[in-house]
């Protein structure tokens, strides 16, 4: 993986503002005053900023705060941050904020980013919706969830907002380094841990440094397949690094240069349901489909960043590239095309599969994908700021679909039985923009902003079609009018230009409070489906409108923070997932609206107690109807809940010349849909609300830290996401897991 990293030549980058929450860089006892410069700092408008002076709804979460909530996968970050949910019950999930999702979306409405380089595929051609990148704590700083439409500032598939990893960069002045390990054990599952280490080292004292980090973690199944006779077949792996190289050149240059890995190799948790009784179907745990889910996935990122300092301004260069490839294998036996492949295509010279058959479909994607941003930042003093950038997005991606038989270890049969039909969709997608943003304040209290981005967009496409079963499938299209799908449908372009705004007001009653009102845009490029009898060739952007209000506080001498904001988001010409004969594809549909509110509070009441709370309403819902029985007008946006929230609680003593503390937490999600309520493309299944509890606690002596924990306290079988293409697949919450885990800085 380390060879590539010198591949990636071109000038840039943005240093990335990290920060810790409060708690994890105070010493018990000590209250933050609201200039405090330990108060959490981010990069929500391309420049460092206090947390409590942006004009954005943001919520950054630390990674010690990550590591703590023993976060693994991205799935686990959603009760941080109030109205970010994940949707979909299929590979990792999909991220959605404040209700902006049609379910199972193609293209992601949430933007991903790393250290400012966006992350994913944008093209629909690659299935960005369903790529979510998964960083160990030990790689990060910080997590920055900006809520709302991010198109000025962003760019493309920020219709809801983004997610920003924030790594931690290479230490200039001293060797320091940390190593955690934890083991756990499941109820009802199998064993397991995880390891971290990092290590920092200058090589050339407050001149150059290397930093290198590690991670690996097996988390053991806990599903069964009593028809096949495995037990907690869902087990996980994943692992992965980083390694770094920064240089300070001169005191006006650095440099950073980077490679990223990061590998999971899965079987899904994903039990079969009762869409009528909300229980499952063949028992607690048990998934008894043919062959079992797979998820894998693997993300190689090499990045160049610079950083010069102008003195009348910092211009940064943020270089990347990226290479991405996910599969995920699902059993479709009780689905519509596992019967036309069973019974119908045999009938027309289709090879007649052994018994069981065991179709199933694996959807295999892959993007080599190269950004580059430059951009200008004047300095921070003065009445008027300004951000000046350009941006270059290419992607070359290839989105196959294969029907094959399978063996219940999903590895496709031999011979004529694979692939019995092949969809492959190659493209490539070029984006360019140029975008401004400028800030002026007529007095101290008072700050106006706006800005702009302009986005041109090319695409080209083509679709391969192949199979034992093609010639078959294309006979049985025939017999019910419909045109043969080409074995190349030759290439196709497309094009298209985008403009998105953003315009804030904010007042600053005194250094500790203030109110902001901001109206933003965002939006997600169109392109080319699949070519299948019943989809159209081609779908449209769509773009999403936001009217914000927002009030930020600190008081009781910084030692009480508040954050509330209310929000209406139009959400225009939908992206909407559409099935044809069993082969996924988009279609666009009307629009709906998003309304809520969010609110956040922190306080330390005492010494070492630290309480804190969030709640999101969002109510999302379609205004009109939306052709082809997709869903009806007043029908709910899937996968969201209208009342979620969370409560923590977390207390530090002295203990001689030892600390102890413990934590609590708790986070609740209501009721969801899995898809439109009224849809006739897809079954309905409705998701119960839920709440999870976590406890920890332990001691700090020195740089060690002993801890012992209990995740999902009341062994709740919360649903987090379904899915009903096939049958009824729910993601399930991993049951009651106690543990313990052993760290050490130095």
């Amino acid at each position: 993986m380390w060879k590539t990293m010198f591949g990636c030549g071109a000038a840039l980058a943005a240093l990335a503002a990290g920060g810790a929450a409060w708690a994890q860089d105070r010493s018990a006892g000590s209250a933050a005053s609201a200039d405090d410069d330990s108060e959490i700092v981010v990069t929500a408008q391309k420049r460092s900023e206090k947390l409590s002076d942006v004009p954005v709804a943001v919520t950054a979460v630390s990674a010690d705060q990550l590591q703590a909530a023993g976060a693994v996968t991205l799935r686990d970050l959603s009760a941080s941050a109030p109205g970010l949910q994940i949707a979909g019950g299929i590979g990792s999930g999909s991220l959605t904020i404040r209700g902006i999702t049609s379910g199972n979306d193609g293209n992601s409405t949430v933007g991903l980013q790393i250290d400012g380089a966006p992350v994913g595929p944008a093209a629909f051609g690659a299935a960005g919706g369903s790529y979510m990148p998964e960083l160990d704590p030990s790689l990060l700083t910080q997590v920055e969830v900006l809520r709302g439409p991010q198109g000025t500032l962003y760019g493309s598939s920020t219709l809801g907002g983004i997610v920003n990893y924030v790594l931690k960069q290479p230490n200039l002045g001293e060797t320091e380094g940390s190593f955690f390990a934890e083991g756990m054990t499941t109820r009802k599952g199998e064993l397991g841990g995880t390891l971290r280490a990092m290590v920092n080292t200058p090589l050339a004292t407050d001149r150059v440094a290397l930093q290198i980090g590690g991670f690996g973690s097996a988390l053991g199944g806990f599903v069964d397949n009593v028809a096949a006779g495995r037990e907690d077949f869902n087990n996980r792996k994943s692992y992965g690094g980083r390694i770094a190289l920064a240089a300070e050149l001169t005191p006006d240059l650095r440099v950073t240069i980077s490679d990223l890995y990061s590998r999971v190799e899965s079987k899904q948790d994903l039990v079969v349901y009762n869409p009528a009784t909300q229980r499952p179907a063949a028992g607690d745990l048990v998934n008894n489909d043919a062959v079992l889910p797979v998820y894998n996935s693997k993300l190689n990122m090499v990045a160049l960043n610079v950083d010069a300092d102008l003195h009348w301004a910092t211009l940064s260069s943020i270089t990347s590239y990226q290479n991405l490839d996910s599969r995920n294998l699902v059993d479709f036996t009780a689905a519509r095309l596992g019967a036309i492949v069973v019974n119908f295509l045999p009938l027309y010279g289709g090879v007649t599969l052994p018994t069981p058959a065991n179709p199933a479909v694996s959807v295999e994607l892959g993007t080599d994908k190269i950004t580059q941003e430059l951009r200008l930042t004047s300095p921070d003093d003065g009445s008027f700021k300004w951000v000046v950038g350009l941006f270059y997005n290419h992607e070359k991606s290839q989105n196959a679909q294969v029907v094959s038989s399978y063996d219940e270890n999903g590895r496709p049969r031999p011979g004529n039985l694979s692939p019995l039909v092949r969809y492959d969709l190659l493209t490539h997608y070029t984006e360019y923009a140029g975008f401004g943003n400028a800030t002026w304040s007529p007095t101290p209290k008072l700050d106006i902003t706006g800005g702009i981005r302009v986005q041109f967009i090319d695409q080209d496409y083509r679709q391969l079609y192949s199979g034992s079963d093609a010639a078959a499938l294309n006979a049985l299209f025939g017999d019910f009018g419909f045109s043969p799908t080409p074995a190349d449908s030759g290439l196709a372009k497309d094009s298209d230009s985008v403009v998105t705004y953003l315009a804030s007001v904010r007042y600053k009653f005194s250094p500790r409070s203030m109110v902001y009102a901001r109206f933003a845009t965002g939006f997600r490029p169109g392109g080319p489906n699949i070519i299948v009898p019943g989809l159209p060739t081609t779908f449209e952007p769509d773009t999403t409108y936001d009217y914000e209000l927002g009030v930020k506080t600190s008081f009781w001498e910084g030692r009480g923070f508040f954050d509330l904001s209310l929000y209406n988001i139009d959400w225009k010409n939908i992206q909407i997932l559409t099935i044809a004969n069993g082969i996924n594809g988009q279609t666009n549909g009307g629009s709906a609206t998003s309304r809520g509110v969010e609110a956040s509070l922190r306080l330390e009441p005492a010494d070492g107690l630290t309480l804190s709370g969030s709640f999101a309403y969002s109510d999302a819902k379609l205004n009109e109807t939306i052709p082809g029985g997709l869903g009806t007008k007043g029908d709910p946006m899937p996968m969201n809940p209208k009342w979620s929230g969370s409560l923590s609680a977390d207390y530090e003593w002295p203990m001689g010349d030892a600390e102890g503390f413990v934590g609590a937490s708790a986070n609740f999600v209501g009721k969801r849909y899995s898809g439109f309520q009224s849809s006739l493309v897809y079954a309905q299944y409705v998701l119960p609300s839920y709440t999870l509890v976590n406890l920890r606690g332990g001691v700090r002596v020195d740089d060690w830290e002993f801890s012992l924990f209990v995740r999902n306290l009341g062994d709740e079988r919360a649903q987090l996401g379904a899915t009903t293409l096939a049958s009824n697949l729910v993601a399930v919450q991993r049951p009651r897991t106690i543990g313990a885990a052993i760290s050490k800085r130095f």
